[in-house]
């Protein structure tokens, strides 16, 4: 019986449906209960770490507070204390000094300058007026001129301005006798006046006491304290006048010595200041401290209020007290469970909206933990940062409380999220330490809002950056709006300006720390969570590099390539929103894996030499399949990011080497030898094993490493084409494509019809656009003076000289195989490699 051998069409559907029977290379993992449970406990030691890290310790009374600011928290005492209030006692001393009556002491030194002064002047006058022996009484009258005619002769002159007619009215009208004894009377009258105590009513000392208290504690000449009358000025004039006109002299005469004696009868109360300081300290001595007790529940501290001296002393006791306390070192139980369960809750939250939302986030356990250690490690910035605002050293630094919340670095693990993982993540984080931020506060609103706030500028600055200068220019905008934040509170709770430009100077310099901090971090974060930033991409898109430099050198043809397979690959990932830059590095180390045997590659064969003329289909099949090997260990040894060897692994999935397949299907045919019954042998194709002539994949994981799978095959099959056309071209792709839908190779990919249809019309513009036909220039006239026409041919390639490797440069047909189609709903978007 003859036996129909199968079409190739035919032959590799039926090999593609026993491959679809057998166990798939890389199988869906799902995640059973083993899994979410996993995911459970890591979410679960994130929330006890977050705990720990912020609230444990943590002191319940708020932020430092300063006298004057207006709180914006409500502060409730969570243990009795008791405390010895400085400012209530300082009250009562002011209250004891301001009770406690000056001591004043009675100063007769002027007095006595003046009794020698009158006394001696009398006498002396007495003798210049005594009349000589035989002289009649009509000379014993002194006039005025005669009286300033002696002031002006003494050495003491006048120095108390004494009227010359006073002093002739008492020498005339009184015999010597009386005279002495009128002079002697008045003295005494004085003395007693001024041993009493005269003040001036003019003093105001004297003048909060006039009119209500007449009695002050004068200290005598023997140093007692006594308790007298005391008489103004006035008075004691008025009574100097009154006792003077009782004496036996006439009255014109006693006119005359009062006014002799009134310069002598000066206020003599002085305020005794030693004396008087020493009563006072004796009084203050006498107080005993002040003890405040504070129940347990009292509020010390209501919100929206201005702080005042009494409650920033209760707090700062209420501070002590609580470090002091056992209970205070681990923790208050009741504070620090309700901490505890909204940590939980919010933790709770992010996970179920990851795993609502983002699916493809919540089963990367990679960028778990990524986000997880960045988020802890700015908690514990900021736990620091608040425990140096709030501690001793704020104590000997009273503006330090008011600078904390502005050095708080709330923007450094949402930028560092955002750029490793993806913005959707960063909001989420940046949302997460806002609110964790905003309770290590006191449950500050605004806390949260300028954390938040801040956080989002930055991360909104760092979407697809590329230059480290971007992400210190990000961190330098969250402290832009951190400092524009301080301007306002500052000026809505009535600040200082200096403290609010101080405030604005911590925040500039905060938001520049970050953005540095962040640059650091970086290579860091990629190194230890195996992630590749768009910084690292663009400097690995440096022609420079060892290995695309090796390849300019040895393999030329495939470098060539390379850049051909970048161009279609990017412009197509800008296309349908995905990443052209990692699209464009990883095609253009793709292929470095040919720089081990470059010479096995028609691109680099020049010299006519194929080497696969002497190899056997399967030989040469291993060394095509080969340099996907050698390309990931060539990436490993030179430190290329992960997403790189992906792509190199992926970028020809499980497709079949179809030339040295069917070479070696021909081969076994020819080998065939005739049955002597003259029947027709049958072919055993099955013994050309089709799996040695697939590589080894995997197949593309991911959007950029299906493009680069696609724009590989279709630049190396658009070599073939005898003439460009848009129509050839468009054909190609199609073909291309369709083969690697039905070959199953776009499987695991979220790409969608609408983004097929959207590469192949990128495709087709960027093929067009390189592969495009010049006019060949008019040469010069020749030496007959005939010129040479122009050829209109279009040649944009040289033909292919290659013999034994044709279908190695036919790629269609090796960059083509069957399989199945993709889903029309886009998949949700894989994290970022």
């Amino acid at each position: 019986m003859t036996l129909f051998r199968k079409s190739k069409k035919a032959q590799a559907e039926a090999n593609r449906r026993k491959r679809l029977k057998a166990p798939r290379v890389e199988p869906v993992q799902q995640r059973g209960p083993q899994g979410s449970l996993l995911d459970t406990g890591i979410f679960a030691l994130f929330a006890l770490l977050a705990v720990i890290i912020c609230f444990v310790g943590l002191s319940p009374a708020g932020p430092v507070l300063q006298v004057g600011q207006v709180a914006r928290i409500r502060v409730v005492a969570e243990l009795p204390f008791s405390y010895q209030s400085e400012l209530l006692r300082e009250d009562r001393v002011e209250a004891v000094k301001r009770t406690v009556p000056p001591v004043f002491r009675v100063d007769m030194g002027k007095f006595e300058q003046y009794e020698g002064y009158i006394t001696d002047t009398l006498d002396k006058l007495s003798s210049y007026a005594q009349l000589p022996q035989g002289a009649t009484n009509d000379l014993t009258a002194l006039t005025a001129d005669d009286v300033n005619h002696f002031l002006e002769a003494t050495d003491e002159g006048n120095p108390y301005r004494l009227n010359a007619s006073d002093f002739a009215t008492f020498f005339n009208k009184l015999p010597a006798e009386r005279r002495q004894e009128a002079i002697q009377e008045g003295l005494v009258l004085m003395r007693d006046l001024l041993e009493t105590g005269i003040y001036n009513s003019e003093d105001g000392s004297f003048q909060a006491a006039q009119g209500r208290l007449r009695f002050f504690d004068v200290h005598d000449k023997e140093g007692r304290l006594q308790q007298v009358e005391i008489l103004s000025l006035e008075d004691a004039l008025r009574s100097l006048r009154i006792n003077l006109t009782a004496l036996d002299i006439p009255r014109e005469v006693s006119i005359s010595l009062f006014r002799l004696l009134r310069p002598g009868l000066q206020p003599n109360i002085v305020y005794d200041e030693a004396r008087t300081q020493d009563r006072i300290d004796k009084a203050v001595a006498a107080i005993e401290p002040v003890q405040v007790d504070v129940r347990e529940g009292e509020i010390i501290i209501e919100p929206n209020t201005t702080v005042t001296d009494l409650q920033k002393e209760q707090l700062e006791a209420y501070r002590k007290a609580l470090r002091a306390s056992r209970i205070s070192q681990v923790g208050l139980e009741t504070l620090l469970i309700e901490r505890m369960i909204m940590t939980i809750i919010i933790v709770a939250g992010a996970a179920l909206y990851l795993h609502t939302f983002h699916q493809a986030y919540a089963d990367n356990r990679r960028f778990i933990v990524t986000a997880g250690f960045a988020i802890l490690f700015n908690l514990g910035l900021i736990r620091l940062i608040y425990e140096l605002g709030t501690g001793p050293l704020a104590e000997s630094n009273p503006l330090l409380p008011s600078l904390a919340p502005f050095l708080f670095p709330v923007a450094l693990g949402p930028i560092l999220i955002a750029i490793l993982v993806g913005t959707g993540p960063g909001i989420l984080a940046a949302a997460l330490i806002a609110v964790m931020t905003a309770m290590m506060g006191g449950n500050s609103l605004a806390m949260l809002i300028a954390a938040l706030l801040s956080s989002l500028i930055g991360i909104y600055s760092s979407r697809r950056i590329q230059l480290r200068a971007r992400v210190v220019r990000a961190g330098f905008l969250t402290g832009m709006a951190m400092a524009i934040f301080a301007v306002l509170v500052g000026l809505r709770d009535a600040q200082e300006p200096a403290v609010i430009v101080y405030q604005i100077i911590a925040a500039l310099f905060t938001g520049l720390v970050t953005g540095i901090t962040v640059v650091g971090l970086l290579p860091i974060g990629e190194s230890i969570f195996r992630y590749t930033t768009d910084i690292t991409l663009l400097e690995l898109t440096d022609f420079n590099h060892p290995l695309l430099r090796k390849m300019q050198m040895e393999a030329p043809g495939s470098y060539h390539h390379s850049l051909m397979v970048a161009n279609l690959a990017e412009n197509a990932a800008a296309r349908i929103g995905a990443n052209p830059l990692l699209c464009r590095v990883c095609a253009l180390f793709h292929d470095i894996g040919k720089l081990a045997k470059p010479e096995y590659f028609t691109e680099n064969q020049r010299d006519g030499y194929n080497p696969h003329l002497e190899r056997n289909p399967s030989m040469s099949a291993l060394v095509i399949k080969s340099h996907v090997k050698e390309g990931v260990q060539l990436a490993k040894q030179n430190r290329l990011p992960k997403v790189i060897l992906d792509v190199i692994r992926q970028h020809h999935g499980t497709s079949l080497i179809q030339y040295f397949y069917y070479k070696a299907i021909e081969q076994q045919k020819e080998a065939v030898v005739e049955d002597p019954t003259g029947r027709t042998p049958r072919i055993e194709l099955d013994k050309v094993n089709e799996d040695t002539y697939r590589y080894e994949g995997p197949t593309p994981q991911f959007t950029e490493s299906a493009i680069i799978m696609l724009a590989d095959s279709i630049e190396a099959a658009s070599r073939s084409l005898r003439k460009v056309t848009p129509q050839s071209v468009e054909e190609l792709i199609e073909k291309i494509v369709s083969a690697r839908i039905e070959d199953g190779q776009l499987d695991a990919t979220p790409l969608t019809f609408r983004d097929l249809k959207k590469l192949r019309e990128s495709f087709a513009f960027t093929l067009l656009n390189s592969l495009h036909a010049r006019v060949e220039y008019p040469k010069e006239t020749d030496s007959g003076g005939d010129k040479k026409k122009a050829s209109k041919t279009r040649a944009p390639f040289p033909p292919d000289t290659d013999t034994a490797a044709t279908a190695e440069s036919k790629a269609a047909k090796e960059k083509t195989s069957g399989g199945g189609l993709p889903s029309q709903q886009p998949a949700p978007s894989a994290p970022r490699r």
